[in-house]
């Protein structure tokens, strides 16, 4: 990858799990990158399917670059959806399970996407 290239920056979310995922993505913004993508993604991951995030980052200075950071929050649309009063111990159940989803996920972020990468200069033969 070289210094004013642009190249796509792509991320693929599997859900393993049985139950529906809501989930919220933002990407934050860069010093070495202008980034073209939604910056704010709200979307549903199925069970057993998975979604793909895509942006077009361009590249502005030559060598390691920090990538944009992505955070990921999980929503529980749930709670809205069903309006009824539950006792404090299922309802401190249920945001229990949504904190462990969640520190899971932050765990699984930080462990696999990669932090910076490397630019090329320009090349010289394209001009």
């Amino acid at each position: 990858m070289f210094v004013r290239e642009i190249f796509t920056y792509k991320i693929i979310l599997k859900n393993s799990r049985e139950d529906i995922l809501h989930m919220t993505a933002t990407i934050g913004s860069s010093d070495g990158f202008m980034l073209s993508g939604h910056k704010q993604l709200t979307f549903t991951i199925f069970p057993s399917s998975d979604v793909e995030l895509t942006y077009n980052l361009y590249p502005l200075k030559a060598n390691f670059q920090k990538l944009p950071e992505i955070k990921m929050e999980i929503k529980n649309y749930m709670e809205e959806q069903q309006q009824v009063s539950a006792d404090k111990d299922a309802e401190g159940s249920q945001v229990n399970e949504l904190s462990k989803k969640q520190t899971e996920l932050n765990e699984l972020l930080e462990r696999w996407l990669p932090k910076s990468i490397f630019v090329h200069p320009p090349n010289r033969n394209s001009a």
